[in-house]
C-alpha cells in the first residue's frame, strides 16, 4: 500500500470518527434545539438525522470550546 493510500484511509477513518462523535454529542440537545427544521429529517426507523454540514458546525463549536 502506498503512503498516499494510507493517508487517505486514515483521513476517512478520522472523518468517520469525528462525525460519529458529533452524533453522540448532538443527539443529547444540539440537534433537537439548535438545528433548523430544514436540516432535519427522519429515517425509516423514525430516528432523527441531520445534514453533514450541521454535524461539522457542531464539531467546530466543540473544538472552539476546548
Amino acid at each position: 500500500m502506498h503512503v498516499s493510500e494510507d493517508h487517505e484511509k486514515f483521513n476517512k477513518y478520522i472523518e468517520t470518527l469525528l462525525l460519529s462523535v458529533a452524533d453522540i454529542v448532538g443527539y443529547e440537545h444540539y440537534y433537537w434545539e439548535q438545528v433548523p427544521e430544514s436540516e432535519k429529517k427522519y429515517n425509516e426507523y423514525d430516528e432523527l438525522e441531520v445534514s453533514r454540514e450541521e454535524k461539522i458546525k457542531l464539531l467546530k463549536i466543540m473544538v472552539e470550546n476546548l
